[in-house]
């Protein structure tokens, strides 16, 4: 990889001419521009630079690199110039997300007056349910979004989501002309019983409001029709097999033969704004039982250093069987014990009834085992240690 500072003093004696002109165009000595061009020319692999007279001149390597060189510091200097255009000026990719009659009502006007104003904005958008575009939004897949907010089941605003309310508008009942009840002007929802209906997928703040209302007033509501689209749902209860709760931005694009009531009691819908003012904090890892604490380092790394202390042993046993005229230790000195601080799990007392206080893991390293004439030793136990891992517990 070539470095920046070796590729501008490259461009910088290509438009010059020389060393000795380029060095006060970039702030340094004719040495310091040499070698800069020298480590240049290593990194590339190429001669870049060749005599010519009392000067040099590039070779053709050189004049391919500084040709790449120029392209290379026109795009960093571009994007110098859109970093400090963000303190004055708008720019880069707004990612937007809404619910579908919100982005067909509120959006488009908004994103025209936006983009003129703006040139070197690029909006994208995505429609969904809230319930789907909320997550993508704390993930940082999204900016901003356009979500709605039931009076009979309000959105709950995550930890660093700021809400703003941009529309309330009223929500209506939408039946076919041939329905018995469609030349009233204001239907009680518990005069809907036995109706079908057509609604949002179950877990939508659509589906969750209708659900509420109708149980409010003594209702189990018959959801046979299950639609995203108002626009859908409206198809349906022209061709009178269905009613639909319709909010007011979706009434505008209903087919002909439909009718729009208002509810007893009313039913209201707030299209909000949603973006992120900070960023959600992470996770912290949890213990299995939240009664329990770590309270020293993890096993592994307790069987690790004694592994360690166990070769160092083992090499210090054999070193002193081979030496001559060197004497084995005594019986006693034979086994290596090395034990390491426990590891412990620390209940507290308030989980007593468990019928355990304290678990602890220990390793224990032993050596060559001890042997007599009459017990000769093993292969395995000559110079072999053996690591013997030990759990055990009391009860309170």
């Amino acid at each position: 990889m070539f470095g920046i500072d070796r590729l501008c003093a490259l461009a910088a004696v290509a438009a010059h001419g020389s060393i000795a002109q380029a060095a006060p165009a970039l702030h340094m000595t004719a040495s310091a521009v040499s070698q800069q061009l020298a480590k240049l020319e290593r990194e590339a692999g190429h001669t870049l630079l060749e005599p010519h007279g009392r000067s040099v001149r590039l070779t053709h390597a050189g004049r391919v690199l500084a040709d790449h060189a120029d392209r290379v510091i026109a795009q960093l200097s571009a994007a110098q110039r859109d970093l400090d255009d963000l303190r004055h000026e708008v720019l880069g990719t707004l990612r937007i997300g809404g619910v579908g009659s919100a982005v067909r009502t509120l959006l488009p006007e908004a994103l025209a007056g936006l983009t003129a104003a703006h040139p070197r904005l690029t909006p994208t958008v995505v429609d969904g349910e809230s319930v789907d575009l909320l997550p993508r939004l704390l993930h940082g897949e999204l900016d901003l979004l356009l979500i709605e907010s039931w009076a009979d089941r309000p959105v709950p605003a995550p930890a660093g989501v700021t809400l703003r309310t941009l529309v309330t508008e009223d929500v209506r009942v939408a039946l076919s002309e041939r329905h018995p009840l469609s030349d009233r002007g204001t239907v009680d929802l518990a005069d809907l019983a036995g109706t079908p209906w057509a609604c949002c997928p179950p877990g939508t703040a659509p589906h969750e409001a209708l659900v509420q209302a109708l149980r409010r007033r003594g209702v189990e509501p018959d959801i046979r029709y299950l639609l995203a689209e108002h626009t859908t749902q409206l198809a349906l209860v022209a061709r009178n097999l269905t009613a639909s709760l319709v909010p007011a931005m979706s009434c505008r694009a209903a087919p002909p033969g439909v009718r729009f009531l208002a509810t007893h009691p009313a039913l209201r819908r707030d299209i909000r704004a949603a973006w992120l003012t900070r960023a959600p904090r992470a996770r912290r890892y949890a213990p299995a039982s939240p009664r329990c604490r770590l309270t020293s380092r993890p096993p592994a790394r307790a069987v690790r250093r004694n592994e360690e202390a166990g070769s160092a042993a083992r090499r210090q046993n054999t070193l002193a069987r081979r030496l001559p005229g060197r004497r084995r230790p005594p019986h006693r000195q034979d086994r290596y014990d090395r034990r390491l601080p426990n590891w412990h799990l620390a209940v507290p007392a308030s989980a007593s009834d468990a019928g355990v206080s304290l678990c602890a893991y220990r390793t224990t390293f032993r050596g060559p085992a001890a042997h007599t004439k009459d017990s000769p030793r093993t292969a395995d136990e000559q110079g072999q240690g053996t690591h013997r891992p030990k759990l055990w517990g009391h009860p309170a």
